[in-house]
Parts: C-alpha cells; sequence; structure tokens
C-alpha cells in the first residue's frame, strides 16, 4: 500500500550512516562479542576490552557501534543485553586474517539491506545512494558536500520529507567502509572521492556481491539491464562492466558459473551466499 504525502512525512525516517561505525571498531566490536557464550551488557563488553587491550578500550561507548552492527543483522539486542544474530554466528569463526572477509560481507548487507518497497528510509537507502553518486562521477569524483547535497535533495524527493539528517560525517559513514574493501572500491586525492580505476573488486567483494543480489533475483540470477546496474552500482561498476566480467570469465570460477542464455544467468555457489537468506528474510518481515 502507498502511504500518501502527510503520511510519509510523520515517519521516522533514519538517513544518517554512522561515522562511529568503522570497519575497524566494527570488526573488534563483532569479534570480542563472539567470545562470549551468552548475551553480555555494554559493560562486559568493555571490560574484555579493557583485559585483552583492544583498541576498543578507547572508546566512550560502544552503542552506537552495536546498532549499526544490529542494522546489518549480525548482531542482536536482548533487553539490556547484546549478542550474535544466527548470520553473526556463521562469521564468528573468522581469525584477524579474515576481517577482509568482514568488510565486504558489511558492505554487501549494507547495500542490499535496502528494498524500494519501503517507505520508511533506514541507512542502507542511504549507503546506496551514495555508491550510486559516487560511480555515476566516475574518476572525475566528487566532494562530501557534494554527496551530502545529493543525497540531501534525493531524500526529500523521494520520502516527502522536510529535514533530512546526512551530513559529512554520514559520508565518511559510508566511504570508510569503500575504501577499507581489499583493493578499495574508493580513493580519496585532493580533497575528492573518486572510484578506484587501477582494480576490479575482489573475489570477495564480488561474491557478497551477488550473494545479495541474489536475495532479491534468486539464484541463478539472470542478467537483465535492471540487475546488472544494480550489482554495478554495488562494485561501483556500469552494468557493460560487469557483464564483460563474467562472460571474459574472470570471475571467481569456484563460486560463479556461467550459464549462458539470452539474457544470460550465472549460478552462485560461494560461502557467501549465507547473507542471501538473512537479507530476504529481513525484506519479508519489513516489507
Amino acid at each position: 500500500m502507498r502511504a500518501d504525502a502527510s503520511a510519509m512525512r510523520a515517519l521516522t525516517h533514519r538517513f544518517h550512516t554512522r561515522h562511529d561505525f568503522t570497519p575497524e571498531l566494527g570488526w573488534e566490536t563483532f569479534r570480542l562479542l563472539s567470545l562470549f557464550d551468552e548475551p553480555t551488557s555494554t559493560a562486559g563488553l568493555k571490560a574484555l576490552a579493557d583485559q585483552l587491550g583492544s583498541p576498543l578500550r578507547h572508546r566512550k561507548g560502544v552503542e552506537k557501534i552495536l546498532a549499526s552492527l544490529s542494522d546489518v543483522l549480525l548482531v542482536q539486542k536482548q533487553e539490556d543485553r547484546y549478542c550474535l544474530t544466527s548470520l553473526g554466528e556463521k562469521f564468528s569463526s573468522l581469525d584477524t586474517g579474515w576481517s577482509s572477509v568482514f568488510k565486504a560481507a558489511v558492505h554487501s548487507l549494507y547495500y542490499w539491506l535496502w528494498d524500494d518497497k519501503y517507505i520508511v528510509a533506514n541507512p542502507s537507502w542511504s549507503y546506496k545512494e551514495v555508491c550510486r553518486f559516487i560511480r555515476e562521477k566516475g574518476i572525475h569524483g566528487v566532494t562530501a558536500d557534494e554527496i551530502v547535497i545529493y543525497v540531501t535533495l534525493s531524500a526529500k524527493k523521494r520520502f516527502n520529507c522536510r529535514s533530512v539528517s546526512f551530513s559529512r560525517s554520514s559520508v565518511a559513514g559510508v566511504t570508510g567502509w569503500l575504501m577499507a574493501l581489499d583493493p578499495p572500491l574508493v580513493i580519496s586525492q585532493n580533497g575528492r572521492l573518486r572510484i578506484n580505476p587501477l582494480v576490479s573488486p575482489s573475489a570477495d567483494t564480488v561474491d557478497y556481491a551477488l550473494a545479495g543480489a541474489s536475495s532479491y533475483f534468486g539464484n541463478p540470477i539472470v542478467l537483465h539491464p535492471l540487475v546488472l546496474d544494480l550489482i554495478g552500482v554495488s562494485l561501483l561498476m556500469s552494468g557493460d562492466q560487469v557483464l564483460e566480467m563474467f562472460g571474459a570469465n574472470q570471475a571467481n570460477k569456484a563460486s560463479v558459473t556461467w550459464l549462458g542464455g539470452d539474457p544470460p544467468a550465472i549460478l552462485i555457489r560461494s560461502r557467501a551466499l549465507e547473507i542471501a537468506q538473512a537479507i530476504a528474510r529481513n525484506h519479508a518481515t519489513n516489507r
């Protein structure tokens, strides 16, 4: 059911992507929480951080980081305590050397957890819009202020709201993850954020992007132009570049099978598929 204009204005939209939720602190908070056998309080988490000499011990509070981990379905709150979700448990065996997989997964979760059927904005909408705008500007780049203006105007038009809480800090809450991927999808040069033109996304980044896409489009994924574009935005590539990547067999053959056809299709067989069911369940609950 489509909400009318006055109803949409009355809804509580969330546009801000927390800059406190950095890849480093996000991973460290997740890692420490995974060491508990039972749900724990923020005080218990901080005590463990102090005991282990974790970077988290320098934080005044960890609530915002935990809230963002909850936004991406990795952590849940039970009354005043926190624990990993079933999806989070699947990542809990990852050691420090696997933090790059964690970053690729969070990027994909952030991006694909927005559904255009939603009428209430959440941080994933902003995350996707920032990716879209940076891709649009390409190697010429864009400033953080220009992104703020773009997202603010897009939000007012899309959700018919008078005020939008989205700032340079919000931009950092997105680009921090894009720049933390290995290799990074975005680089910063002379105050401008640009797509990284010299490298292709890693196998992990591609695998998790495709797993996220399969939560929408099923598996195998038929590569219609709209599907290619949405995958492309998540990888900061054009749809044609995505198609070329698969057609040229540049994708990870261990996790992606080219099926051909018109339009062509691909079959996803990677471990990254563990996020697809969680995303699909979330959409079914919130639509």
